[in-house]
């Protein structure tokens, strides 16, 4: 998994992320931003995580929610739940491991845990600077 962290013309925080992870980008900025208790909040989770005294965590963000368990990570924009209620009836997540070729990379995307932890870290060391 690869990224850029920059700043927009405002001089907001703007996380780039690789082809396939590309909504980990739209939730650093959209949802993470420049927040320092948020990033210790889901630093401390993933310490939990590690330890095997959480199993697993859901944040549900205004535009998208993150998955945390042991092993992954996955990002998913809200309106997916949307959509799959339009087709389902009612609110769905997304099974995991499932086919979904229906939305694009801005949508969802999945990595694991350790590769989630090392761009958290990035994005902190980013915002200090």
């Amino acid at each position: 998994m690869e990224y850029e962290f920059t700043s927009d013309e405002k001089d907001h925080p703007l996380a780039v992320f690789s082809s396939g992870h590309v909504a980990f980008g739209c939730w650093f900025t959209d949802e993470l931003g420049s927040n320092p208790q948020r990033i210790e909040m889901l630093l401390g989770i993933i310490t939990q995580l590690e330890a095997k005294t959480l199993f697993e965590h859901a944040d549900n963000g205004r535009t998208f929610s993150l998955q945390l368990n042991r092993d992954e990570v996955v990002v998913n924009a809200n309106s997916l739940a949307v959509e799959m209620a339009d087709l389902y009836g009612e609110p769905q997540e997304i099974p995991s491991g499932a086919t979904t070729d229906f939305y694009d990379e801005e949508l969802h995307a999945e990595c694991g845990l350790t590769d989630f932890k090392a761009a958290l870290l990035a994005w902190r060391l980013f915002l200090q600077t």
